[in-house]
């Protein structure tokens, strides 16, 4: 876009010399402005893209060699013999392609933990808009952690990878799409018999014509009811013929939306296996998403359980009955389309669906008895899409924690993106941990719990809403959950993991700001209890209002604490949380990009561990800001 904005400016350029050719000076002048114009729109775009730290493939690339090396670790755990799957090199790729490869992958670890009862995982819907690398790096390192944490509760591994990214360089979607269908590969023998199979690409088919049919739908074309003949004795080379038919009838309708067609390889000359049908088939339904996004529309469709043994030629006629029944979106027929920016998930998408979630939730809490606590609604004012963002992060924290509870296997939570936050990614983030939280009223037996995706289309979304009344949704439903899982859930281990965590991020901002803090150990006064540490916590959010201030960061500072009666653990672990929030925020606008990593605390904890914790924290902040701790 930036170099496009170049060309545009370089053509006014010369329209200006052709047209002033006798104003020399005018000209010169002129010219020096452009120069100026497009310097200071680089350099601006270059402070927001430091800010936002977005991904390029490269940083994808990285995520996806390390979810390669624990997926080695998966195959090595199971006495997997094989040599590493290759693939073949990959033409056209784009982000969404890469994502629906991602979502596959993941459909995989849930089955593999479903296979060895760790507890069932959330897969994503693909989401009905353009995809971005930031979403597919992001997706990305889910699936390293979630392998990771499958070693971790399967075969009792716990696994630490490390990176080595000096040669990777210059990757594209291309590379990063072929070492993902590799590990797509890798992954089917730790699966064994309950690996993909034609049962599996055949759900993919019934998807695909719900996908068309509701395309069809949209531009008032009549349904196809009939299929085609069975055929007798195909294999799945004539299923990826079939598939490759298809892509080439998405590719025509892609060119009637005068939108870029999606690559249709030719048929290979070797033996087909039913995964590859299954990819083909993967990349279908990410340009039918792409057509839905393109016509302004969205439906979520889930792809079905088949049980029935299902051979090719059930495949085969499927996809020729989707052959039939794609639209070509011909120039001779009127488009029924909609404003593409209707799809874009907005504050008052949010407060619908995190109203939803809350409602739900509620209605667990019922279920569990337990007595419901009124919510102040403070007004928070200068609230962005990241604080929703990191209170979501938080509720998914406790979800974790009530799944261990339950033993029902933990969940990979994910870290705050060190980046500008986006309403998407906020929404996405609230529709997984709706979906985290249904697998566990599913797994409670509860019933009436409906999938938001499939009710929104039904739904009245609320209007006029604000980012503060979803930030009080989100704390209501924390609140809850706090509840949920009783104070037990929040040992002073807990609390002391969580001063540590604290610690150890400002540790990263001050290596990041080349500040080396010297000092001898802090005191461990043992008559101290956590009403001490609020103290220190309070002290704590005063320096680091004053590193906020320095940083540039103008967003509300964070407010002190006042406890009424005697601190517990849950009201010092939550507030210390909320504080390592903010120093995330902190690194984003720095620029830092590496993380505290985890954190493991044996041996008995006391308050004075947490109050020491925490002094050392401040020490750094006032060293960071120049007050060597005085």
């Amino acid at each position: 876009m930036f170099k496009h904005a170049e060309q545009i400016q370089n053509m006014n350029l010369k329209d200006c010399i052709m047209k002033n050719r006798t104003k020399l000076f005018n000209s010169a002048f002129a010219l020096i402005l452009i120069y100026c114009a497009v310097f200071a729109a680089a350099t601006a775009k270059a402070d927001v893209t430091e800010y936002a730290n977005a991904k390029t493939p490269n940083d994808v690339y990285e995520k996806i060699m390390l979810l390669k090396k624990y997926v080695i670790e998966l195959r090595y755990n199971k006495g997997v013999k094989e040599g590493w799957p290759e693939v073949p090199k990959q033409f056209n790729k784009a982000p969404r392609h890469a994502l629906q490869k991602c979502i596959e992958i993941l459909e995989k670890i849930n089955r593999l933990r479903i296979i060895k009862h760790a507890g069932q995982i959330s897969i994503p819907p693909f989401p009905s808009r353009l995809i971005t690398p930031n979403e597919v790096y992001e997706m990305a390192n889910r699936l390293a952690q979630e392998i990771k944490l499958a070693l971790k509760i399967i075969y009792n591994r716990k696994v630490e990878c490390e990176m080595d990214n000096e040669n990777i360089i210059c990757k594209t979607l291309n590379d990063i799409y072929q070492e993902l269908w590799s590990v797509s590969y890798a992954i089917d023998p730790v699966l064994g018999i309950r690996g993909f199979n034609p049962n599996d690409v055949y759900a993919q088919t019934i998807r695909i014509i719900s996908e068309i049919n509701y395309l069809r739908l949209t531009q008032d074309i009549p349904l196809i009811n009939a299929k085609p003949p069975l055929t007798q004795g195909k294999h799945p080379n004539h299923s990826l013929a079939e598939s490759y038919n298809l892509l080439k009838k998405i590719a025509l309708a892609e060119r009637n939306l005068w939108i870029e067609p999606v690559n249709v390889p030719t048929v290979p000359r070797r033996i087909i296996k039913p995964p590859e049908v299954h990819d083909a088939l993967q990349v279908a339904l990410a340009e039918l998403q792409r057509i839905k996004h393109r016509l302004g529309v969205e439906k979520h469709f889930i792809t079905p359980t088949v049980e029935f043994r299902k051979t090719p030629d059930d495949v085969i006629q499927n996809i020729k009955l989707a052959v039939e029944l794609m639209p070509d979106f011909g120039m001779s027929a009127e488009i029924t389309q909609y404003d593409r920016d209707r799809l874009r998930r907005t504050t008052n998408h949010l407060f619908t669906l995190t109203a939803h979630i809350l409602n739900e939730i509620d209605q667990y809490r019922m279920v569990l008895g337990i007595k419901k606590e009124p919510v102040k609604a403070n007004k928070m004012p200068g609230l962005e899409q990241r604080h929703v963002y990191q209170k979501i992060l938080e509720c998914m924290e406790k979800v974790n924690a009530l799944r261990l509870q339950k033993n029902y296997g933990s969940i990979a939570t994910p870290e705050f993106p060190l980046r500008i936050i986006t309403s998407n990614e906020v929404y996405d983030l609230a529709r997984r941990l709706d979906s985290e939280l249904e697998i566990v009223y599913n797994h409670e037996g509860i019933e009436e719990i409906y999938d938001f995706e499939t009710l929104m289309p039904f739904l009245e979304i609320y209007a006029n809403k604000r980012l503060n009344d979803v930030y009080m949704n989100v704390k209501q439903i924390s609140r809850i959950l706090d509840k949920i899982i009783g104070d037990e859930a929040y040992t002073l281990n807990a609390v002391y993991t969580q001063a540590q965590r604290a610690l150890s991020e400002i540790g990263l901002v001050a290596k990041h700001l080349k500040v080396d803090f010297i000092g001898g150990p802090i005191p461990l006064h043992t008559d101290l209890n956590l009403n001490d540490s609020i103290l220190r916590i309070n002290k704590l959010l005063e320096t680091f209002n004053k590193v906020n201030i320095r940083a540039g960061m103008f967003t509300p500072q964070l407010p002190l604490i006042v406890v009424d009666g005697n601190a517990t653990p849950r009201f010092v672990f939550n507030n210390i949380r909320a504080l390592v929030s903010e120093l995330e925020a902190l690194k984003a606008h720095l620029g830092i990009v590496s993380y505290a990593g985890e954190l493991e605390i044996k041996g008995k904890i006391t308050p004075a561990h947490i109050c020491q914790s925490l002094e050392k924290a401040d020490l750094t902040l006032l060293k960071i800001i120049g007050l060597n701790g005085e």
